[in-house]
């Protein structure tokens, strides 16, 4: 009996001790890596938590791996990558905005070609938050205000010319979740 009550203890303990493990913030880089069409989307972040007076780094890069030495890319002028928002405890959401605009971009197979965040977005001026989406955009900085939020990164466009009869890029990275904490 007290061998066994013994090791039903360590056995808690140590459940309790991985359970705890498994909350513990992340803060080794990480990394993302999604193919579609030819075309392999990547992105890392240095952690997965941050200060809300940290500038959250996202690198990205975007690659043609099909067998054409080139591929022209009908997206907006912002495109080909769209980078979006949301607070998962909270009312903020900066999704990614097209233009009309139809931009030609061609791409090497085998180079991957640097995205660098971008921030594009609208609201209108009875929004609750309007003022948030104001400074926000203004900034190209990413600065997040405190609470969870989940990143977003997917290809926007053709891979040729704009035409909805022309095939969609439609690589998208699993969502990016953060947790952004209060200044100390």
């Amino acid at each position: 009996m007290g061998r066994r009550f013994a090791a039903l203890v360590g056995l808690l303990a140590g459940l309790i001790v991985a359970c705890d493990a498994t909350v513990a913030p992340v803060s080794s880089p990480t990394s993302w890596h999604a193919e579609s069409r030819d075309f392999v989307l990547q992105a890392s972040i240095p952690k997965l938590q941050w200060s809300s007076a940290d500038e959250i780094v996202v690198t990205t890069t975007l690659t043609w791996t099909g067998a054409a030495p080139t591929v022209q890319v009908g997206t907006s002028t912002d495109g080909p990558v769209e980078f979006s928002l949301n607070q998962l405890d909270g009312t903020l959401e900066m999704a990614g905005a097209h233009d009309l605009v139809c931009a030609t971009k061609t791409f090497a197979r085998g180079v991957a070609t640097p995205v660098p965040f971008a921030k594009s977005g609208g609201w209108t001026a009875d929004d609750p938050n309007a003022s948030f989406y104001e400074r926000f955009y203004r900034d190209p900085r990413l600065i997040l205000p405190p609470g969870h939020w989940r990143l977003s990164i997917a290809t926007e466009g053709f891979v040729g010319p704009c035409d909805p009869n022309t095939p969609r890029m439609d690589v998208a990275l699993p969502p990016i979740d953060l947790l952004v904490l209060p200044v100390p």
